[in-house]
């Protein structure tokens, strides 16, 4: 299993914003974690909010841009053998492996 990846950002007060006009609900001060594997390149993702449809809200960010984006949810479903395949809760065309193949992040700090 890969290691989830470790990278965080804080979400800006003007993102904050946009959230909640969209959603109709004030954003509180919140820190996105990045949902993929361990990588060292390209952009991070941090689920914000399914809202039990598709597309989710997702935050993507790379250096110092972030930004919201709707993405489908990935279709894939773990093995065949398990009692009950897991879903993949990651969005369609994610790079890495899906969620059931990955180990949640060791975070440090808070």
């Amino acid at each position: 299993m890969k290691p989830r990846c470790t990278a965080s950002t804080p979400l800006a007060p003007q993102l904050r914003a946009m959230i909640s006009r969209r959603l109709g609900d004030p954003v509180p001060d919140l820190i996105a974690h990045c949902s993929l594997d361990e990588h060292t390149d390209g952009h991070h993702f941090a689920a914000f909010d399914t809202l039990d449809q598709d597309p989710a809200l997702w935050i993507r960010w790379h250096n110092t841009e972030t930004a919201l984006a709707e993405l489908p949810d990935c279709p894939a479903r773990g093995p065949a053998s398990a009692p009950v395949p897991e879903a993949c809760a990651l969005f369609t065309g994610h790079p890495g492996p899906h969620t059931w193949s990955t180990r949640p992040a060791s975070r440090s700090g808070p």
